[in-house]
């Protein structure tokens, strides 16, 4: 997942449907990204 300069890598397996909302949240919080700082990426 990339925005801007700042890329998160997010294992998906193969045929696997869209990642949650929720775990990307979560990994935005364990990456100490807020939530405005993302959307602005």
């Amino acid at each position: 997942m990339t925005k801007g300069s700042q890329k998160i890598r997010i294992p998906k397996p193969h045929g696997s449907q869209d990642i949650s909302i929720d775990l990307v949240k979560e990994i935005l919080k364990q990456a100490d990204i807020s939530n405005e700082d993302w959307d602005n990426a």
